[in-house]
């Protein structure tokens, strides 16, 4: 009977998930007051102990990156000072929540390796869409500078046509698009994008580029989190088998 058991890749899974879940209870514990009545625990750890100021803007960040994203009925708290608890219910994507909440959001653009603007830059962020390029349709994230960037980004661009701007989100390219030659004008143009892929995008390029639009829009975390590690809730799965 056991063997057969054995057998069942569900059974399997079950049993590996299950000890999985108790070794990690075994090792951090678990934090009282929570209402396991499934979905996912995500356990961030920062780079460094951080004080009460650095602590209150990294949950203002994390909960505002959330909510422009349209999440709801995730609750985040702090545990200690170097460890932030996310409460995921089950019927949210718990993989697509670490990907907008896992970003610093340190964002930096370079034109031959002269930084012009960076995330303090930014005036205005809009969702991402289907944006017209010279070869096509491309998907990705508009936003606008301030004139005093848009003013430094014209004159480190003058002249260069067709140089690549690269666009870095904590220390990573993620965008190089060419300057157009009405980029290289000198004149001030507050209006940049950031393309992810052509349109339309992969599930992929969608989640890539809501993490973009959420970073920006909510500014970079004062310090550099990691998922430490994802406690999740049983119960159902073992009722569906």
């Amino acid at each position: 009977m056991i063997k057969k058991l054995l057998k069942d890749k569900k059974i399997l899974l079950l049993i590996f998930s299950v000890t999985i879940s108790i070794l990690i209870i075994a090792v951090k514990g678990l934090y009282f007051g929570v209402d396991f009545s499934g979905g996912s625990i995500i356990v961030l750890k920062a780079e460094k102990p951080m004080n009460d100021q650095e602590l209150q803007l990294t949950l203002e960040i994390l909960k505002k990156r959330l909510d422009i994203t349209g999440l709801s009925g995730i609750e985040i708290y702090p545990r200690g000072n170097q460890e932030i608890v996310v409460v995921v219910p089950a019927s949210e994507n718990a993989q697509k929540i670490i990907n907008i909440i896992k970003h610093q959001g340190v964002f930096v653009a370079k034109i031959d390796n002269i930084t012009v603007y960076t995330g303090k830059d930014v005036a205005k962020v809009y969702e991402p869409s289907k944006i017209p390029t010279e070869s096509g349709w491309a998907y990705g994230v508009e936003f606008e500078l301030t004139m005093d960037a848009a003013k430094r980004f014209a004159e480190i661009a003058k002249g260069k046509a067709y140089h690549k701007v690269e666009l870095y989100m904590d220390g990573k390219l993620i965008s190089a698009p060419v300057l157009s030659p009405e980029l290289a004008t000198g004149k001030p143009e507050p209006r940049q994008v950031i393309t992810v892929g052509k349109y339309p995008p992969t599930e992929q390029e969608k989640e890539e580029a809501l993490a973009i639009y959420s970073a920006l829009k909510s500014g970079a975390l004062p310090v550099k989190l990691d998922v430490e590690y994802i406690y999740i809730q049983y119960l159902q799965n073992l009722e569906m088998l």
